[in-house]
């Protein structure tokens, strides 16, 4: 067996919701800036790099491992 374990907190409603905004914003932006789409007009580029800032801050906010206590 592994020696860490889950820290268990399933996401409440809020977190769900920021998420899959943060997915849609990110994707969105991503692919508007690729294809030239011009969603964000001239900011598409900004966008998708702010975004993808945000998703390394929210990194942190991610289920974390912990080593289990000595049995």
């Amino acid at each position: 067996m592994s020696e860490y374990e889950w820290v268990k907190r399933p996401p409440n409603i809020l977190e769900r919701i920021i998420a899959g905004a943060f997915v849609a914003v990110l994707l969105l932006a991503s692919a508007s800036s690729y294809a030239g789409w011009r969603i964000f007009g001239e900011h598409d580029g900004k966008v998708a790099i702010g975004a993808t800032f945000v998703g390394v801050i929210l990194i942190r906010l991610l289920p974390q491992a912990r080593r289990k206590p000595p049995a």
